[in-house]
């Protein structure tokens, strides 16, 4: 008798239990909101490269380094998609391209925003001639 008692107050329990649950629904995505792979192509390429150069050039203005320097981070992300196209089409713009990179990092480095601007104008003048 005593284990039909346990038995009944067991399931008198999980059902219990089981009843006060909230129900849990799965997250349906939707098509409102941006996957990564669609900000990803959104910014990426020549648009994306000259975001990023925008970004970047806000940045230092406000003197801003370390944001300035996140935000110059994702040049390379952009510049990954088209590379391939542009050394093909054109060997100088492609070497302009990532020397240009290679002083704006160290000109953000140096937090010298005269120089930061400038070879980021540099640098944009060289991904609009390369499209």
């Amino acid at each position: 008798m005593r284990s039909l008692q346990f038995l009944l107050v067991g399931i008198s329990v999980l059902t219990l239990v089981s009843c006060s649950s909230p129900e849990v629904k799965p997250i349906e995505q939707s098509s409102t909101v941006p996957s990564k792979t669609t900000e990803v192509a959104k910014l990426s390429g020549f648009s994306g490269m000259q975001d990023v150069i925008g970004k970047t050039k806000a940045a230092i203005e406000a003197k801003n380094f370390n944001l300035a320097k996140t935000e110059f981070a994702k040049f390379e992300d952009s510049w990954k998609t088209v590379e391939d196209g542009v050394k093909v089409k054109s060997k100088t713009t492609y070497t302009a391209i990532e020397d240009g990179m290679d002083s704006t990092n160290k000109k953000i480095a140096a937090k010298d925003a005269q120089g930061a601007i400038a070879a980021l104008q540099l640098l944009s003048k060289n991904v609009t001639s390369s499209k």
